[in-house]
């Protein structure tokens, strides 16, 4: 388990528990969410983020003092975006006659 005492962006309702993790200097964050019992995370999830929902949960992030315990886990996540970037008009990147990196890299493609 991971165990952190501190201050932290809670909220709670009926359906579950809400809590903003930061990363590093804080510009980046992540949301942890429980569901409470007899509550789907799905469920959940659909009611939180809808757009119509959204802007209301996180203004009720407050700050709150306690002790937060979470199991050890690792997270991954991939995914090819070379068709996606291509779509977006990116396609000389990806055409090794046309590609030009030379403000990133030394190399020509």
């Amino acid at each position: 388990m991971m165990q952190r005492f501190g201050t932290f962006a809670y909220c709670e309702d009926d359906t579950m528990q809400m809590v903003k993790l930061p990363y590093g200097d804080g510009t980046m964050s992540m949301l942890m969410i429980l569901p409470r019992t007899g509550q789907t995370l799905n469920a959940v999830a659909q009611t939180v983020f809808a757009a119509a929902n959204w802007a209301g949960y996180r203004a009720r992030l407050a700050q709150r003092s306690g002790e937060l315990c979470l199991p050890r886990f690792k997270a991954d996540y991939a995914i090819v975006l070379n068709d996606a970037l291509k779509a977006l008009g990116m396609v000389d990147a990806f055409n090794s006659g046309a590609a030009d990196f030379t403000g990133i890299s030394n190399k020509r493609d």
